[in-house]
C-alpha cells in the first residue's frame, strides 16, 4: 500500500540537489568524497575490510624500514607515491608474486576511496594504469598470455589430498570439512560457519543447506540467505554425522582445532609436497580451499547439469549458470592461454 503523502518520483528527482545550490565547488567535492566513502564502505564485508587494512599497515611498515635505510645512507626519507608504488609492484612481480601485487593495489584503492583524508589519493590518480600493471597479462603477436590462473582440484587430486590429510594426522574435523567443501562446492568460509540448523531436511527426504547469498554485498544488515540442495549421499552422511551431539546454534566444525588459514596452508603444503604436476599447464596453480569449490562445481555440472540436459540446472549449485560455467572449467581450459 502506497503512502498517501509520498511525492511523485519526478518531483523527487528534480529536488534532490536543491540543498547544494548555495555551496561552493570545494564544498560539493567534499560532500562527494563523503558519499563515495560511504558507498565504498558498503561494498565489502568486515573481514575483507580488515584484510585491506592489514595490507595497508604492511605498506607503512615497509616504508618505515625503507626510510631507516635511507637515513643510514644520508638520504632524505620518502613517502608513498604512485612512482614508488609502481616500483614496489615491479619488484614483487619479478619475484613471481603477481597475485600479491594485485592484492596490495586493491587494498590501497579501497582504503583511499573509503577515507581519502586518512589514506591520501596518490594511487587513484593513475588507477587504470595501475590495474594494467597488475593484471599479470601481456600482449605479444596479438595473443594474450596470462601469468597464472587458479585451478581446480578434481576427483583424482582430491583422493590424493585425502591421503595426505589422513597420513599427516590432520584434525578429523578438518578432513570432513574439506570433503563437505568439495562434494557440495562450498567456500571454506561457508563450511566453517555451518550450524546445526543450517541443514534442512524436507518432507520428501531432500536435504538442503541454508547459506548466505554471496551475490549480495554486506550493507547495514545481514545478507539474504539461499537454499542449496545437497545432491550426493556421501555429503549427506558427512553432514548428518557432524550434527551428532550438537544442538541449535552449534557449529558443525568448531574453530578450536583448525581455521581457514590452516585449511589454506594445508592445501598448499599438499600441492608442494606431492609436486602436483599438470602437463603443459605451468600457469595453473593450487592456492587453497577455493580450488575445492572449483572442482566441486565441476562435479555438479557433470552429474546434474549434463544428466538433465538443461543448463538451467546449474542453479543446483546455488549460483548462476554463468558462474557454474566459470567455476567448472577444467585445468586444461584454464591454461589454454598459458605462457609459452
Amino acid at each position: 500500500m502506497k503512502a498517501a503523502n509520498k511525492p511523485r518520483k519526478g518531483k523527487v528527482q528534480r529536488d534532490v540537489l536543491n540543498d547544494v545550490s548555495l555551496l561552493s565547488m570545494a564544498q560539493i567535492e567534499e560532500m562527494a568524497r563523503g558519499a563515495e566513502s560511504e558507498l565504498m564502505g558498503m561494498t565489502v564485508s568486515d573481514g575483507t575490510r580488515g584484510l585491506y587494512r592489514g595490507r595497508w599497515n604492511i605498506l607503512q611498515d615497509i616504508l618505515q624500514e625503507l626510510n631507516c635505510m635511507r637515513r643510514a645512507n644520508a638520504m632524505d626519507p620518502v613517502e608513498w607515491s604512485t612512482a614508488l608504488f609502481i616500483l614496489f609492484m615491479r619488484r614483487l612481480a619479478a619475484l613471481d608474486m603477481g597475485r600479491s601485487v594485485a592484492g596490495y593495489l586493491n587494498a590501497v584503492l579501497f582504503m583511499q576511496r573509503s577515507d581519502a583524508c586518512a589514506y591520501g589519493s596518490w594511487a587513484t590518480k593513475d588507477q587504470e594504469k595501475l590495474h594494467r600493471l597488475t593484471k599479470g597479462a601481456s600482449y605479444q603477436g596479438g595473443a594474450r598470455r596470462h601469468v597464472t590462473v587458479r585451478g581446480q582440484i578434481d576427483d583424482a587430486m582430491f583422493d590424493s589430498l585425502l591421503d595426505f590429510l589422513i597420513g599427516g594426522g590432520h584434525p578429523v574435523s578438518l578432513i570432513i570439512a574439506m570433503q563437505v567443501a568439495f562434494l557440495c562446492a562450498l567456500r571454506i568460509s561457508e563450511v566453517i560457519r555451518l550450524k546445526h540448523e543450517h541443514i534442512i531436511i524436507e518432507a520428501d527426504g531432500s536435504v538442503w543447506l541454508d547459506l548466505p547469498n554471496k551475490a549480495f554485498k554486506k550493507g547495514n544488515g545481514k545478507p539474504p540467505r539461499v537454499k542449496k540442495p545437497v545432491e550426493e549421499i556421501e555429503a549427506m552422511t558427512l553432514l548428518f554425522d557432524s550434527r551428532i551431539g550438537k544442538g541449535f546454534g552449534d557449529f558443525l566444525f568448531p574453530r578450536s582445532s583448525w581455521n581457514e588459514k590452516m585449511a589454506r596452508d594445508t592445501i598448499k603444503a599438499w600441492a608442494n609436497k606431492s609436486n602436483v604436476d599438470f602437463p603443459v599447464l605451468d600457469n595453473v596453480f593450487i592456492d587453497g580451499p577455493h580450488c575445492l569449490r572449483h572442482g566441486g562445481m565441476k562435479r555438479i555440472q557433470d552429474r546434474v547439469v549434463q544428466a538433465m540436459q538443461d543448463v538451467l540446472a546449474a542453479e543446483k549449485g546455488a549460483c548462476s549458470a554463468r558462474n557454474v560455467q566459470h567455476y567448472a572449467r577444467e585445468n586444461r581450459v584454464r591454461a589454454k592461454r598459458r605462457r609459452e
